[in-house]
């Protein structure tokens, strides 16, 4: 009886020798993926100095979410809390969680981003575009698997994703749609200047970041400062009058053209609004 006693605890102390061993090994391996940085709430200088001095006073009381991607022991949430415990040589609980890949990894941390309190009204729109792109890709994803897609049913993840969150949110399908836009636009700007502009330090119209994320010449993470991005905004801007210029002039000669031809005055008219518009457009420029 003894003797299996001793064997049982033997192998229970194996087992617990394995799990530390095992967590000391994720805990000095943890990777941090720069594809989810953008999921990860930037804390003000204040806010960090707080964290930092609880964890301090109290330790790590909350475990770090790891995912184990194929041996890839990688961070999900507490980025904060390990970097505070990796300065001050602290130990940290962590727990791993399963995860189907990255897609559902982000969809998790967006949630748990738009589940924290005092946020900015540029933070919770951000995340919300965050997570309706996520999630259209997904859907879209599952879509393109199936065979013999109408044209509707190709289309419609976008359509049934916006009216999904906005239900959730208690918002409507086009406010949905104008966060896409805004997370994309602010992903555009590096992530000094996107936290600045996400905690209401920087003033960037809401409108704006929207047209910064059309612009298809502009690399996500390019745009360091307010006047570099104010400077895409007028070229792209003055491109944009110089099509309309050029449109313009291109249907008064025809319409002229025209007019002269088969003699008719109401054409004239028309080019006549149409002079006005063009020099409207250039006292514009």
């Amino acid at each position: 009886m003894a003797k299996k006693i001793f064997e049982k605890s033997k192998i229970l102390n194996a087992a617990i020798k394995q799990k530390t061993a095992s967590e000391g090994y994720i805990k000095e391996n943890l990777v941090i993926n720069k594809e989810l940085k953008a999921f990860i709430r930037s804390l003000s200088a204040e806010e960090y100095k707080q964290l930092e001095e609880n964890i301090l006073a109290e330790g790590c009381k909350d475990a770090l979410v790891v995912w184990n991607n194929n041996g890839q022991y990688v961070l999900v949430d507490g980025h904060n809390r390990f970097n505070i415990c990796k300065t001050h040589n602290l130990d940290f609980k962590i727990s791993q969680k399963d995860f189907r890949d990255l897609d559902h990894v982000k969809e998790y941390m967006i949630k748990i981003q738009l589940g924290r309190r005092n946020l900015t009204q540029e933070e919770i729109s951000y995340y919300r575009g965050l997570r309706y792109e996520n999630e259209k890709q997904k859907s879209a994803n599952v879509q393109n698997l199936k065979q013999n897609l109408s044209e509707k049913d190709i289309l419609s993840p976008s359509v049934n994703t916006a009216e999904k969150l906005a239900g959730e949110y208690g918002i409507n399908e086009k406010t949905i749609k104008r966060d896409a836009k805004y997370s994309k636009g602010l992903n555009k700007l590096t992530p000094a200047f996107r936290q600045e502009v996400l905690k209401g330090h920087t003033k960037v119209k809401k409108q704006d970041i929207q047209k910064l994320a059309a612009l298809s010449n502009v690399k996500e993470g390019s745009i360091k400062t307010m006047r570099s991005l104010k400077e895409k905004l007028l070229a792209n801007a003055q491109k944009e009058g110089g099509d309309s210029i050029s449109q313009l002039q291109k249907n008064i000669v025809s319409k002229l053209n025209k007019a002269v031809k088969n003699k008719d005055k109401n054409l004239i008219e028309e080019i006549k609004k149409e002079l006005t518009a063009l020099e409207k457009a250039l006292t514009d420029q």
